[in-house]
């Protein structure tokens, strides 16, 4: 499906506007300590961790491109999770079986010693809540389960 069918396009961030967003970022030393392969692994999961949490309205994407507004909140939930180091990284082990992005979709595993709260940065979930604010002129958010 896509931006016409009423979904929002893949939320991803290449990885040339991640490294320019970081280059202008205190501190980052988190994600410049990081290889590339956990850099793209760190962004692949924030952005559907972010996806599962929030609802955008089509002013989050206008004609199918991701605001930079967006594409900074998946890159501040990725150095959270990169500073959280790997059981961040790895979901399986904050509670996470299974998930995906499109369509989107989180399992959880069962029981208190798997908690899947702690997921968001409270960073991302600021931004988040503030992009709905009226004077930010920003979209509608709306959380979901997870967010």
């Amino acid at each position: 499906m896509s931006e016409r069918d009423g979904n929002p396009p893949e939320l991803t961030v290449p990885a040339e506007w991640a490294a320019d967003y970081f280059a202008r970022r205190l501190p980052a030393a988190a994600w410049e300590s990081a290889s590339e392969t956990d850099r793209r692994r760190a962004l692949d999961w924030s952005a559907s961790l972010l996806t599962a949490a929030y609802l955008w309205d089509g002013a989050a994407y206008p004609g199918g491109v991701w605001r930079g507004e967006i594409l900074a909140l998946v890159c501040e939930e990725a150095v959270w999770l990169l500073e959280r180091g790997e059981s961040a990284v790895w979901p399986q082990f904050r509670g996470v079986r299974r998930a995906s992005a499109g369509p989107v979709s989180v399992t959880f595993a069962s029981g208190p010693e798997t908690p899947a709260a702690g997921l968001i940065s409270p960073l991302a979930a600021d931004l988040a809540a503030a992009w709905s604010r009226p004077a930010s002129g920003g979209g509608r958010i709306s959380s979901t389960l997870l967010g």
